[in-house]
């Protein structure tokens, strides 16, 4: 699920609701919850009197990697597009070297933080990850007026590079399904 979202992502992005509204969309109804749901199965007995393996699944397995990969499949690009692509070139490079120091300065510390926080308490280690996305997802709302909106292109099919699209009979170029297949598989992780 995690490997095939993000093409959700992009698809929600492009097509219907625009980087913004995917982002945020995508924070507050899977990726938050998924970990809230996570987070609240480590209380005893909050969701039931013995462990509740279907909330964990839930959250797990669907809500977080849903979440995960429509918000990450959209936020780097959705930064980079504050930028003018010809006047403000070098800015977006130095965007894309930042936001990826950023990302995994923040995967070190909480591969370091969130195991010793987990030696004393587990449920606190399991909401680290919540109010930290919380407060992320706080912040991007709070800078709403300040961004560059691009609205969706529409159907994305339509406007597919020539080198994925092939001729209908009535000469119009179109993308079909066995080359959406052949292009998906180059994402498959060896």
């Amino acid at each position: 699920i995690a490997y095939t979202s993000p093409f959700l992502g992009a698809i929600l992005a492009d097509s219907f609701l625009g980087d913004y509204n995917t982002i945020l969309f995508g924070s507050l109804l899977f990726y938050v919850p998924g970990l809230m749901l996570i987070a609240l199965t480590t209380i005893p007995n909050l969701l039931g009197e013995t462990f509740n393996t279907s909330f964990l699944a839930m959250g797990l397995l669907c809500l977080w990697p849903i979440g995960t990969g429509m918000v990450k499949s959209v936020v780097n690009v959705f930064g980079a597009k504050q930028h003018h692509p010809v006047l403000q070139s070098a800015l977006i490079e130095t965007y894309y070297v930042n936001f990826y120091m950023c990302i995994n300065i923040g995967a070190l510390a909480g591969g370091i933080v969130i195991p010793i926080v987990a030696q004393s308490n587990v449920t606190a280690a399991y909401f680290i990850p919540v109010a930290m996305l919380s407060i992320g997802v706080v912040c991007f709302f709070a800078g709403t007026r300040r961004y560059v909106k691009h609205k969706p292109r529409g159907d994305m099919f339509q406007s597919a590079p020539p080198c994925c699209t092939s001729t209908d009979s009535d000469d119009e170029p179109s993308m079909g399904l066995d080359i959406v297949a052949r292009v998906s598989t180059l994402v498959v992780p060896f």
